[in-house]
């Protein structure tokens, strides 16, 4: 356990050891000085008398009359003032150690290669301060220049030495996120490769999480078809959450490049009812981006009669994301009259991501919140704040009939709403 202290004391304490040892340190190889006195080099005995350069005492002979008159160093006091010197770095270095870690006053090429005989957390948390000092906290990026190129190759086959043994779940996901930025940060071609690689060969590691980190890590925008097959194959994995990474994966390399529309589509017949609603999702999320895709809208209208409700209320918001805005409001405003519960929901997530609202959308979107789901209830209350307080105002009424209702949630979102309107 690291020893705190208070930044005054180590100061201080760094301070006074610093000074001892310099004193010390001074006195031992600078307080006996010549003066102009001859002495003998080796027992330093008095020599002014002397009629020759030899020592009377222990023999020793001085090669010229200026070997007579050196300074005598008391090197055993000098080694020993190396100690307090030692204290007064190892006390002033504290304040950076108890904050980032031993590490953190190591060079990182010394981090990097203690990585390949020695992969403790010190070492790890080293290495992770030099790529950033903020990369252990989450969703904290790492930072390209804080090495060299040839550092971070140097950190890749660091890894790629350790990774394939390494049994930690949690440090081989850190493995993974520095291979990722090693591959585009190294600068070799091979190496980048290589990099890749290992990250692909993590999916068919046998704990679900190694597997979802390397997923999201080995999307190559280098190589959208490449990537886009592997997140294809990933769909038919047995695990359900190594299929909801490749839909991810799949969904986040539309998004981005507005390709893989069409292996969405396809997903939409997956058994996998999460896999069918995140690819929905997809299709509208890259629609709002890239614009709408004709050959999609066919293929989520016909999941109408899914038998998931979360894909059902997924269709509608998605729906009208693929449709003009004519069309998009016909839809929602159908969807708001739904008997499906699940379907409602969509139509008032729908409604609150467009602009201008017809006002018979927005009365309708009032009106939920009489809805005898719960669920749809809670939506509505929550899409009132996306309603222009002019028009909320011209409901008021209405609103005030909600203020008897029996569910407790709705009479305190109408009192707040009635509030911010008056």
């Amino acid at each position: 356990m690291m020893v705190m202290f208070a930044h005054p004391f180590i100061w201080s304490g760094a301070l006074v050891a610093g000074l001892c040892g310099v004193a010390l340190l001074a006195w031992a190889l600078f307080a006996d000085r010549a003066r102009g006195r001859r002495r003998c080099g080796r027992c330093w005995y008095p020599m002014d008398h002397a009629a020759s350069l030899r020592c009377p005492e222990c023999g020793h002979e001085a090669k010229n009359d200026r070997g007579l008159y050196r300074t005598r160093r008391r090197w055993k006091w000098a080694a020993a003032s190396l100690l307090p010197l030692l204290l007064a770095a190892f006390l002033a270095v504290q304040p950076k150690v108890q904050q980032d870690g031993w590490g953190s006053i190591v060079p990182a090429t010394v981090m990097i290669l203690l990585l390949r005989v020695d992969d403790r957390q010190w070492v790890i948390d080293g290495i992770e301060y030099h790529i950033n000092s903020e990369f252990g906290a989450y969703w904290s990026n790492p930072n390209e220049e804080q090495l060299w190129r040839w550092q971070w190759r140097m950190l890749a086959r660091s890894i790629l030495m350790r990774m394939e043994d390494e049994e930690r779940i949690a440090q081989r996901e850190s493995y993974h996120r520095w291979l990722s930025v090693c591959a585009d940060a190294g600068g070799d071609a091979a190496l980048r490769q290589e990099c890749m690689d290992a990250l692909i060969r993590e999916l068919s590691h046998p704990n679900w999480t190694v597997r979802d980190s390397a997923a999201f890590l080995s999307v190559d925008y280098d190589n959208i078809e490449g990537s886009i097959k592997l997140a294809i194959g990933l769909l038919d994995h047995e695990d359900d959450r190594t299929r909801f990474a490749g839909i991810t994966i799949l969904g986040q390399i539309s998004r981005l490049t507005g390709q893989g529309v069409p292996a969405l589509i396809d997903a939409l017949q997956c058994e996998d009812a999460r896999v069918r609603m995140l690819a929905i999702w997809a299709i509208g999320a890259t629609a709002k981006r890239h614009g709408p895709f004709p050959e999609a809208f066919d293929a989520v209208y016909a999941l109408e009669h899914d038998e998931n409700g979360r894909v059902r209320y997924q269709r509608i918001v998605t729906l009208a994301d693929l449709q003009s805005d004519d069309e998009a409001w016909k839809t929602i405003d159908a969807a708001l009259h739904h008997d499906d519960p699940h379907v409602r929901r969509g139509g008032l997530v729908a409604a609150a991501e467009r602009q201008p609202r017809p006002p018979h959308v927005c009365l309708r979107m009032i009106e939920c919140l009489g809805d005898p789901d719960a669920t749809v209830r809670r939506d509505a209350a929550l899409m009132l704040d996306f309603i222009d307080a002019d028009v909320l105002r011209e409901h008021a009424e209405l609103l005030q009939s909600f203020l008897s209702h029996d569910d407790p949630d709705v009479r305190r979102t109408v009192r707040l709403v009635l509030q911010r309107i008056r």
